[in-house]
């Protein structure tokens, strides 16, 4: 599918009040597969995993700490905020839509880090290294993680999570749909500032970085347990505060590098084979217009 055909279809369901027609919502919203029944004549058991256990009462300490959190950051928001007001035109806080638990569409909150106008109309575009549309402010930003504080809003409203997989916009989320096998397994449990495969991974640039992150992603979902979000959570902390990826990684024992090439020599599979594969969010090249602050 094309980029111009995903913003067709991405505004012309805006325009009926939800971000997916009901086909597509069909499409996003994943087979329930958080328990496996077993029927020993009239009854039926339920059987869970302790991470589909823990998963199912974590959000409500989610919602809880988030709020807390984001009372004791919001001083550092509201300066952060202003530093971005006065160093570039355009608000401060910007929303984007983006999809979360179940397929469900919510706003999402992020000090701005780029221009203005950073992408044309209807063209979702993900970052690339050295992008010209980040500002001096943003990369610091962005290197500290600091532009995903407002999230702590989204956390605190029961939209999203400490730790889970990253919400991704809802026009790319129908592309790589077409391009990975069972991407919307990730939309079992409600996205998450910080994550798995946050930590192991750069961002997204190509399919094929997508493909790796869904696989920690779905490793996570196996796996969650409070002592593995709490050890997401300080390296991301740590992160923040200048310490190096890799020496994180180890402290907080985070690498799942060796797992995922298992899987990828394992399961290739996992990425659609399709020669009509349109890989349409490549990293554009910064037009040789003057670019406007965002």
């Amino acid at each position: 599918m094309s980029l111009t055909e995903i913003s067709r279809t991405a505004a012309s369901t805006t325009e009926m009040g939800h971000g997916f027609s009901p086909n597509e919502s069909a499409r996003v919203s994943p087979a329930s597969n958080w328990t496996d029944s077993v029927s020993e004549g009239d009854v039926e058991f339920r059987l869970r995993t302790p991470s589909q256990r823990y998963l199912s009462f974590k959000s409500g300490i989610d919602c809880v700490t988030g709020f807390s959190l984001l009372v004791i950051t919001s001083p550092v928001i509201l300066m952060l905020a202003a530093i971005v007001r006065c160093t570039s035109e355009g608000p401060a806080i910007y929303r984007q839509r983006r999809v979360g638990k179940d397929g469900q569409i919510f706003e999402l909150l992020k000090l701005r880090s780029m221009v203005r106008n950073a992408e044309a109309p209807g063209k979702p575009v993900w970052c690339s290294t050295n992008d010209l549309r980040i500002t001096k402010v943003g990369r610091v930003l962005r290197k500290l993680h600091l532009d995903e504080l407002p999230q702590l809003w989204n956390v605190a409203k029961g939209e999203m999570s400490l730790v889970g997989p990253r919400p991704e916009r809802p026009e790319i989320c129908i592309n790589l749909e077409e391009e990975i096998s069972g991407y919307h397994d990730r939309h079992q449990v409600k996205p998450g500032i910080t994550g798995l495969a946050q930590v192991n991974l750069p961002p997204d640039q190509t399919i094929e970085d997508v493909q790796r992150k869904q696989i920690l992603d779905l490793r996570y979902i196996e796996e969650a347990n409070a002592w593995l979000d709490l050890r997401m959570i300080l390296a991301t902390t740590l992160r923040m505060i200048g310490l190096k990826g890799g020496t994180v990684m180890k402290l907080m024992c985070l690498c799942r590098r060796n797992y995922l090439q298992q899987q990828l020599e394992t399961k290739p599979e996992v990425l659609k084979q399709d020669d009509e594969s349109s890989h349409s969010f490549e990293s554009v090249q910064p037009s040789e217009s003057p670019r406007l602050p965002r």
